[in-house]
């Protein structure tokens, strides 16, 4: 069988890999903070998602009770935070489970180099595209403890999923 026939029985069986559509949006992070909150970041600054038993963080004592640990990865060790907790939500974070972690990173001020950072969340749900034109400006019916980490939010079937902002959330870590 000729390249081309293969080819051409290829693009008849598959046009959606020949015919790319440009989806509308720009690429979020969603995940759930605590059963009542889900959440979206920006991939801009996400480095990966990962799950981990939480015995791959190494626990420091006295730290602020949302610090878990310090983690090993990518040629570096960093943080990692459990987000509701830094908020001042209910703790997701269990000495005896798996970690559901945001890897973001961080830009240093006055150098090219970044750090990263880890976030617990309650579960990673996946990767969508939102328009920055359907964000929801804030409003009083969102959580106190949301208001310093949050832009605003989206609406899906009437619930609210806060988009949350790396900036804000590094100044409420640090």
């Amino acid at each position: 069988m000729s390249s081309t026939n293969l080819s051409t029985k290829l693009e008849t069986l598959l046009p959606h890999l020949f015919n790319p559509q440009t989806i509308p949006g720009e690429p979020y992070l969603r995940f759930q903070l605590t059963s009542e909150i889900s959440g979206v970041i920006s991939m801009d600054k996400v480095q990966e998602t990962i799950v981990i038993p939480s015995s791959q963080i190494t626990p420091i004592p006295n730290m602020k009770g949302s610090f878990i640990g310090l983690m090993n990865g990518h040629h570096s060790i960093f943080s990692v935070f459990d987000f509701a907790q830094l908020l001042n939500l209910s703790a997701s974070y269990s000495s005896s489970q798996l970690l559901h972690l945001i890897i973001v990173r961080l830009p240093f001020k006055n150098n090219s180099n970044e750090s990263l950072l880890g976030l617990s969340v309650q579960q990673i749900l996946g990767l969508t595209r939102l328009s920055q034109d359907s964000l929801e400006p804030l409003t009083k019916n969102v959580p106190q403890e949301l208001l310093p980490v949050i832009s605003g939010y989206f609406l899906n079937h009437e619930k609210q999923i806060f988009s949350f902002d790396l900036e804000k959330i590094i100044t409420a870590c640090f």
